[in-house]
């Protein structure tokens, strides 16, 4: 008698991979489970990796082992009949290379705002669940499903990605600081841009109080120039006799003088004279 087995792609047979993605990183864990409408116990269930069964896999126990690439499929062989089925193929992607975290804010100081941090992690992938860090890295401040968190403290920030169970984390972020401007460094910063508006004001002040003071000395100048070309001319005439301009001296000699003069040596002779006789 000859058996004849029947191989069939059932639609009742699924391969399931925990987590819901197809690429991994060293280190991470994955559960695979073959999903069948029937009955386990009229199935003999095997999963194939890169079509040779995975020994150390056992279908109704919940295991998760260290993912390694290849092409995955569930394969189920009925323990009564000659039939056998197949499950999909999954294609797992295990990447050599760890995932890069980075953690950006929307703003440096709060100010009475809310910041808001945004953890990326690339690759891009899917499932990840994001645990945020405020001040020391010994214990999450928050996680979060979505890869914002909405801020109002100052302090410095961490971010990091998880996912499957056991988690997988990736590494840290590089730190954010996010800073608040209080009251006080308010009134300083009023404080010290009014000094410098002041420190402008006195600065324009004392320029244009210096030009003003320079066109006055060079009006000043202009004057005294005008009131020495206007000189006296009885103090020019005492100025050149003072200091002995013969010129001006014979120059002020009339010819009535000189008739003066000379009528009074005749007499001084004719006195002279008498005297002697």
């Amino acid at each position: 008698m000859t058996l004849l087995c029947v191989m069939v792609q059932a639609e009742d047979l699924k391969l399931i991979v925990y987590p819901k993605v197809t690429r991994f990183y060293l280190g991470e864990r994955i559960h695979f489970d073959c999903a069948i409408d029937n009955s386990l116990l009229d199935w003999k269930i095997t999963l194939k990796r890169n079509g040779s069964p995975a020994e150390w896999f056992t279908p109704w126990i919940v295991q998760f082992v260290p993912a390694e690439s290849g092409d995955y499929q569930c394969e189920a062989q009925s323990r009564f009949t000659n039939v056998t089925k197949e499950s999909n193929v999954i294609s797992i992607n295990v990447s050599a290379i760890n995932p890069n975290v980075n953690l950006s804010a929307d703003a440096s100081v709060l100010a009475g705002r809310i910041v808001t941090l945004s953890c990326s992690v690339s690759p891009a992938s899917s499932r990840w669940k994001y645990y945020w860090y405020k001040d020391t890295l010994d214990t999450p401040l928050r996680t979060t499903e979505e890869a914002e968190l909405k801020i109002s403290e100052r302090g410095r920030y961490w971010c990091r990605g998880g996912r499957g169970s056991p988690v997988y984390l990736t590494h840290f972020s590089q730190p954010i600081s996010i800073q608040t401007i209080t009251p006080v460094s308010i009134g300083v910063v009023c404080v010290f841009v009014l000094l410098i508006l002041l420190a402008f004001i006195s600065l324009c002040w004392y320029k244009r109080t210096r030009e003003r003071h320079q066109e006055r000395n060079a009006e000043s100048g202009l004057e005294d120039d005008a009131q020495n070309d206007t000189v006296d001319p009885h103090q020019q005439l005492y100025s050149s006799l003072l200091h002995g301009d013969e010129n001006l001296y014979e120059a002020l000699r009339s010819p009535d003088n000189n008739d003066n003069d000379a009528g009074e040596t005749q007499d001084y002779n004719n006195v002279t004279d008498d005297t002697s006789s």
